[in-house]
């Protein structure tokens, strides 16, 4: 019984989460240029400690519980690639938001652009996450050059590990 309300839950109540938290990180990426809302200084640094010490953990925690149940779930291959897929948007997303109020506090300081726009900040993203690293955008200082790491890193883990279990599905489908 656990295992059908485990399965049920990933494939309903998970999906439409990261749905959810997939909208809200791009609100929060495009909200300014979209509303043409104009945040003070302040509320950067309490947005960027809020992304950073909430957000991010939260998306990982994501990421932890997604490696964690998909062995024992027992869902179709297109759910689970929906929600990987998901969850990758969210990662990505959720670190060109950190880098957006980054610049938006450090400005030149923290990337090598003098003027950079939200979708710039989410190609970086895409280019940090995936560990292709093109060179364009660089970034410059510890606070941003860290986490930039931890994306990369954080890219080059989960990718590995998603891929390892979803070899596994395929193999364990196709036995049965």
């Amino acid at each position: 019984m656990r295992n059908r309300q485990r399965s049920a839950d990933f494939t309903k109540t998970r999906i439409v989460v990261y749905i959810l938290i997939n909208v809200s990180l791009l609100l929060l990426l495009y909200g300014e240029a979209f509303f043409s809302v104009k945040v003070p200084f302040l509320s950067h640094l309490i947005v960027q400690l809020g992304i950073g010490f909430v957000i991010l953990p939260y998306v990982v925690y994501h990421v932890g519980c997604f490696i964690r149940d998909l062995p024992q779930a027992r869902v179709g291959i297109g759910r689970v690639l929906t929600a990987a897929a998901l969850l990758i948007a969210m990662i990505i997303i959720g670190y060109s938001v950190l880098y957006h109020r980054i610049y938006r506090v450090y400005g030149g300081q923290a990337f090598s652009a003098d003027q950079m726009s939200e979708d710039e900040f989410l190609y970086f993203s895409v280019m940090t996450f995936t560990s292709t690293g093109l060179g364009e955008i660089n970034t410059r200082g510890p606070l941003a050059n860290g986490i930039a790491a931890s994306e990369m890193l954080l890219g080059y883990f989960s990718g590995t590990i998603l891929m390892a279990i979803l070899v596994w599905k395929l193999i364990q489908n196709l036995k049965a």
